[in-house]
């Protein structure tokens, strides 16, 4: 026990951006631990003030306690052929040793869908690009897509998730303006339509609803041909568990709104334990019904393990034109979790920009997803968030 404290402990503080692992003393003098929660199965996170050679106080998190599962994976590292973004074993370990490649995906215009290639994704965020629409960032790493479709333009919150998640953007062009932050903080690890080959990003008109698709596989190909740096990062942070924590609250459909005409939702799915996507149907009678978000790729509905929100400030500069504070969020901001069918409160923060979000449960410790895919959606810090019945809530996105 004492061992598995110490390397919680080194871990822990290391993914937090606290301190240098290699910093922390032998001999630590500790007092008497200040408990952040207590009386839960779920892991328990001590504090304790341990003083360094340098006299500096830091603040030490011991993990005290454990699922009695098994299944938790992520609070000592990951083993080589672990994919550390869903907590699965992968097969083909060199799918690992790379960068992942993080691609844009249109939702508009609907001429656009299905889309293809998200069910290959490990982590899609979702976000606001204005005037009431909405865009993907999927991120592939342990597998891949022929065919990520439609491609569009890059955002300013691209260069933060990339950055944050050590990928490879791929996106159709940009705003002059983003364009100069893309080429500042992704040196050689941004791809453009106009400034690559086919493959791996093919097609012509990206401006279109169905002009421009990327192979995933190709872009790391084309990566190496290039000479980039692809080495593995370091993807270390979230926590995974089979068994999820013991204080969720049944929660079966999430509606996400952003206005009558662009209107999603998750749908869990006991049988498999993931949660199936909806998407507005464009049939030409204005009232938009709900029907499933096919993958074009395979034929099948997408679903996903997890499902994340984030809530964050957004900062218009035009109607279409965003900063999201990702970065900027050392404090901590709201965050639900939906898994297993369950829906959790908690918090996100980021304590290192070129380290995977922290994610949190209401108390403070890191929040276990199921094991699997995750969607985040990104939502202003407006939005409104409400039940529509017992177990049926709403995220009806606003910024200022």
């Amino acid at each position: 026990m004492k061992r598995a404290c110490i390397l919680a402990t080194a871990y822990l503080l290391f993914i937090s951006g606290c301190v240098n692992p290699a910093i922390i003393p032998s001999q630590a003098v500790t007092s008497t631990p200040t408990t952040l929660s207590t009386n839960t199965p779920d892991p328990i996170l001590t504090s304790t003030v341990i003083p360094t050679e340098n006299d500096l106080a830091i603040t030490q998190i011991v993990l005290t306690g454990l699922h009695a599962s098994t299944g938790m994976r992520g609070i000592y590292g990951f083993d080589s052929n672990i994919n550390p973004l869903t907590g699965l074993e992968v097969t083909d370990i060199s799918k690992l040793n790379r960068r992942p490649v993080l691609t844009k995906i249109s939702n508009f215009p609907p001429e656009g869908r299905p889309h293809a290639g998200l069910s290959f994704a490990d982590i899609v965020f979702e976000y606001y690009i204005g005037e009431y629409m909405n865009r993907f960032l999927a991120l592939y790493y342990s597998q891949d897509t022929p065919k990520a479709w439609p491609l569009r333009s890059g955002r300013l919150i691209d260069t933060q998730l990339t950055n944050m998640f050590g990928g490879i953007l791929v996106y159709g062009d940009a705003d002059p303006r983003v364009e100069t932050i893309i080429t500042r903080d992704l040196p050689r690890r941004a791809i453009s339509y106009s400034l690559s080959e086919c493959p791996p990003v093919c097609g012509q008109a990206t401006h279109s609803a169905t002009g421009v698709w990327v192979d995933t596989a190709a872009v790391t190909e084309w990566a190496n041909s290039q000479g980039m740096d692809n080495n593995r990062p370091d993807l270390s942070g979230i926590v995974f568990d089979s068994v999820p924590p013991s204080d969720g609250i049944q929660v079966n459909t999430l509606d996400i709104q952003y206005i009558s005409w662009n209107h999603g939702q998750w749908q869990y799915d006991p049988e498999t334990g993931n949660y199936l996507r909806l998407i507005e149907a464009w049939d030409g009678t204005n009232t938009y019904p709900l029907i499933p978000l096919i993958d074009k790729v395979n034929g099948k509905q997408v679903s996903f393990s997890n499902v994340v929100i984030l809530f964050a400030e957004y900062e218009e500069f035009s109607p279409t034109y965003h900063d999201v504070h990702i970065w900027q969020n050392t404090s901590g901001q709201r965050a639900i979790y939906f898994r297993d069918g369950l829906m959790f409160e908690g918090t996100w923060l980021t304590s290192d920009p070129y380290k995977p979000v922290r994610l949190l449960n209401k108390n403070m410790q890191p929040m276990t997803l199921r094991p699997g895919t995750t969607w985040f959606i990104i939502a202003g810090l407006n939005s409104s968030f409400s039940s529509l019945s017992i177990d049926h809530y709403i995220l009806n996105f606003a910024i200022p």
